[in-house]
C-alpha cells in the first residue's frame, strides 16, 4: 500500500474512532440484510420442494421475514448514523484545512498560490484521485463490499461442492468459474483505473476554468461588486467569460463528457461481464439440478449471489487497486497540511508589567518572501524607545508594512532578530507576545458578530468604556442611531436586520477595537485611509492622547499624523533612509522632505486649511 495511503487512513483511524465502528456495522448491516433474504429463499423453495410439513414451512417463511426486517432496519439506521457522521468528519476536516491557515508560516498564509490550494482541495474533495474525503466516504463501502464477497462465495460453494454423480461434479467447472469471474470482474476495475488517470489529469487542466467560474460567480453573488458591473457595462464581458467556461468545447465541459464516457464504459462492461457469467452459471445450475442432490432453491439464491458478487468485485478491485496505484489527491492534501507552521513558537512568558516597559529593538532584519529572490527589507536596525510614538513613512512597496509584520512576529525573518527587553522574540510564547500589540491593519477585517463583542474581541463587553471610546474615536453619533446598541450585529451573514458600514465607518471601529484592549504597544497601519485628512487628524489626535507613556508606530501616507510623532522612520526601497524628529527632516535634504513638501502642495492645491492639520 502507498505510504500517503497508509497515513491518511492512520489518521483516520486515530482521530475518527466513532466513524471507524459505525462504517464496520453500517457497511456489515447494509451487506448482510439482503444475503440473508437470498440465504432464507434458497431454504424455503427447499423445504417447499422436499414435500415438508406446510406448518414447518410457513413458520420458517414467518422467520425468515422477521430475520429479514430486523436486519433492514438495523442496517438502515447504521447507514443513517453513517451518512451523518460523514458530514459530521467533513466539516471537521474542513475546519483543520482552514485552522492550518491560522498556524503556517504567514507569508504562507498570504500567498495566492497557497489560497488557491486550499480551495481546490474542497473542489478535488469527491472527484478525480482518491482524497481524504472519499477514503472517509468509502469506508463503509470496503466493508460492505467484503461481507458481501464473503457470504456470497459461501452461498455458491455448495452449488460446486455438492455430489450429483455426474460428470459436472468435475472440479475444472469451480476452476472454469472463477476463471471467468475474475476475468470479468477485473476488466472494469482495469478501464476504471486508466479512465481515473485520465480524469485526474484533466483535474488539472481545467484548474483556470474552475478558477475563472468560482470568480465570476462570486462577482454575481456578492452585491459590492454590482456597482463596477454596472457602471462600467461589464454585464457583457462576465457573460462571455461565463460563456467560455460553458461552451461545448471548454475544458470543463470536456472533462464532464469524458467522465460520462468512463462511467459508460464501466457500466457497460459490467452489464455484459455479468450476462455472460449468469449464463454460465444458470446452464451449469440447470444441469445440475435435473442430475439431482441440488435443490432448486440453489437456482434462485446462485443467481442473486452471483449478481451481487458481480456487481461488488470490480468495486472492490477498484478500491485495492486505487491503494496502491494514483494517490495524487492525498498527496496535495498533504503538500497542504504540510506547510511549514510558524516557528518562532518560544516558552519563555511574557512578564506581566503595568508600566509598560516593553522596549522593542531589531538587530540587522532582512526579509524575503517564499519563492522570491527580492529582498523586501535589508540590514535594518533601529531600538524603539518605551513611551515614544514613531511615524513609519515612505512610498508605496518601501517595505513599512513587511517590517510591522516582522516586528509581531507574523513573519519570521531569514536574518537579523527583533528583540524585547533584550531577549530574542522568537523565545517567548507567542500568545502572550502577539498581546502585547494592539494593530490596525489597513486591510482590517471586522467579524460579523454583534458590535459590542467585535470592540471588545470578547463576549465579556465594558459598556461604559466602549461608550467611551466611540466619542473619542468619533463613532459615537453613529452608534445612538442604533436600536439594539451593543447588540446591534455587523453584516447580515447571522442576522437580516444586522448593519452595514462604510469605509470610514469600519475604520473607526477598527481603531475602536485597538484602544478598547488597551495594548502595551500600539501600532498604526494606515487604518485612516478612507477618512479625509482633517477626520484623520482629528483621530490621531485622539490617539495620541490617549496612548499616552505607551509606545507607539504609525504608518500614514498623509504626513500630518508625523506632527504627533517623536521620531520619524523614513523607508525607502526596504531600509531606513533617514530617522529623526518631524522639524529636523523637513529642513534636511532627503526623502522626507520630498515627501512633505509635495503632500503640502497638495492641500493647498486643494484649498484644504493646514493649520487645522499642523502643516
Amino acid at each position: 500500500m502507498n505510504k500517503v495511503f497508509l497515513r491518511a487512513y492512520k489518521e483516520i483511524f486515530s482521530d475518527y474512532k466513532r466513524l471507524t465502528i459505525i462504517s464496520i456495522l453500517a457497511g456489515f448491516f447494509s451487506a448482510i440484510a439482503p444475503l440473508i433474504s437470498i440465504y432464507f429463499s434458497q431454504a424455503i423453495l427447499n423445504e417447499i420442494t422436499s414435500s415438508r410439513d406446510i406448518n414447518s414451512v410457513i413458520g420458517f417463511i414467518i422467520l425468515s421475514l422477521i430475520i429479514v426486517f430486523v436486519s433492514q432496519v438495523v442496517g438502515g439506521l447504521f447507514s443513517y448514523l453513517f451518512t451523518h457522521e460523514v458530514s459530521n468528519v467533513i466539516k471537521q476536516l474542513e475546519l483543520k484545512r482552514n485552522l492550518k491557515m491560522t498556524k503556517m508560516e504567514f507569508q504562507y498564509a498570504e500567498d495566492p498560490d497557497i489560497k488557491e490550494m486550499r480551495r481546490r482541495l474542497t473542489i478535488i474533495g469527491f472527484g478525480g484521485s482518491p482524497t481524504i474525503e472519499r477514503l472517509i466516504y468509502d469506508m463503509r463501502g470496503i466493508l460492505f463490499n467484503v461481507t458481501t464477497i464473503i457470504i456470497s462465495i459461501l452461498i455458491l460453494i455448495p452449488i460446486f461442492t455438492t455430489k450429483s454423480n455426474s460428470v459436472y461434479d468435475s472440479p475444472y467447472f469451480f476452476v472454469a468459474f472463477i476463471v471467468l469471474l475474475i476475468i470479468f470482474t477485473v476488466l472494469p476495475s482495469i478501464v476504471s483505473q486508466k479512465q481515473n488517470k485520465k480524469i485526474t489529469e484533466m483535474f488539472h487542466e481545467i484548474n483556470h476554468a474552475n478558477s475563472l467560474f468560482n470568480y465570476v460567480s462570486n462577482i454575481l453573488f456578492k452585491a459590492e461588486p454590482h456597482k463596477e458591473v454596472r457602471l462600467y457595462n461589464q454585464k457583457e464581458k462576465i457573460s462571455k467569460s461565463l460563456d467560455s467556461v460553458r461552451s461545448s468545447d471548454s475544458p470543463l465541459n470536456k472533462m464532464l463528457y469524458n467522465m460520462l464516457k468512463v462511467f459508460g464504459t464501466i457500466q457497460y462492461t459490467v452489464l455484459v461481464a455479468s450476462m455472460v457469467l449468469l449464463l454460465c452459471l444458470y446452464l451449469f445450475l440447470g444441469l445440475k439440478v435435473m442430475h439431482g442432490n441440488l435443490g432448486i432453491g440453489y437456482i434462485v439464491s446462485g443467481g442473486a449471489a452471483l449478481t451481487l458478487l458481480i456487481n461488488v468485485m470490480p468495486q472492490f478491485i477498484e478500491k485495492l487497486t486505487m491503494m496502491f496505484s494514483s494517490s495524487a489527491g492525498l498527496e496535495y492534501h498533504y503538500e497542504y497540511i504540510d506547510l511549514p507552521n510558524q516557528t518562532q513558537i518560544g516558552s519563555i512568558p511574557v512578564e506581566k508589567r503595568l508600566d509598560n516597559n516593553y522596549a522593542l529593538s531589531v538587530k540587522d532584519l532582512s526579509f524575503m518572501y517564499p519563492k522570491t529572490d527580492k529582498v523586501v527589507l535589508k540590514d535594518i536596525n533601529i531600538d524603539f524607545e518605551v513611551g515614544k510614538v514613531y511615524a513609519i513613512v515612505g512610498e508605496n512597496g518601501s517595505g513599512k508594512t513587511t517590517f510591522i509584520k516582522l516586528l509581531t512576529r507574523l513573519y519570521d525573518p531569514q536574518n537579523g532578530e527583533v528583540l524585547l527587553n533584550g531577549i530574542s522574540a522568537d523565545k517567548y510564547d507567542s500568545q502572550q507576545y502577539f498581546s502585547l500589540f494592539y494593530v490596525v491593519f489597513q486591510d482590517f477585517d471586522l467579524f460579523s458578530f454583534k458590535l459590542g463583542e467585535t470592540v471588545a474581541a470578547a463576549s465579556d463587553v465594558d459598556i461604559e468604556r466602549v461608550i467611551e471610546i466611540f466619542k473619542e474615536v468619533g463613532f459615537y453619533e453613529r452608534y445612538q442611531q442604533l436600536e439594539k446598541g451593543l447588540d446591534t450585529s455587523l453584516n447580515t451573514e447571522f442576522d437580516k436586520n444586522g448593519i452595514s458600514l462604510s469605509g470610514g465607518e469600519k475604520q473607526k471601529l477598527a481603531i475602536a477595537r485597538a484602544l478598547y484592549n488597551n495594548g502595551s504597544i500600539f501600532i498604526l497601519d494606515e487604518p485612516t485611509a478612507a477618512l479625509d485628512p482633517i477626520s484623520e487628524f482629528e483621530i490621531y489626535q485622539q490617539f495620541n492622547e490617549m496612548t499616552q507613556g505607551k509606545t507607539s508606530l504609525i504608518i500614514s501616507h498623509r504626513l500630518s499624523s508625523c506632527r504627533f510623532s517623536d521620531e520619524i522612520l523614513v523607508f525607502d526601497e526596504g531600509r531606513i533612509v533617514q530617522q529623526g524628529s518631524h522639524d529636523t527632516l523637513v529642513n534636511q535634504e532627503g526623502k522626507y522632505q520630498e515627501l512633505w513638501t509635495a503632500q503640502a502642495q497638495y492641500y493647498q492645491d486643494e484649498n484644504i486649511d493646514t493649520d487645522l492639520l499642523g502643516i
